[in-house]
């Protein structure tokens, strides 16, 4: 069974196509990575994740600068 399931998920913002056509799944211990280029809507399926079904997503680039603002090396 999956904890996230989305097919053809369409959104808009202001008459703009931001994604089209998604689909996706989470199964309990999955990790999701979403990579594409800038402007491929990668924070867009985020927020719309967030508020929309509640799901917590970890940002990698928000974690680096806020260790990174605390002198901590990291990896990622």
């Amino acid at each position: 069974m999956h904890l996230l399931e989305i097919k053809n998920l369409n959104y808009s913002v202001d008459g703009n196509t931001i994604l089209k056509n998604i689909n996706l799944s989470v199964n309990s211990g999955d990790f999701l990575t979403i990579i594409g280029p800038s402007g491929a809507g990668k924070s867009t399926i985020c927020e719309f994740l967030e508020n929309e079904y509640e799901v917590k997503v970890l940002n990698a680039d928000k974690i680096a600068r806020k260790l990174s603002q605390k002198g901590t090396s990291y990896v990622i």
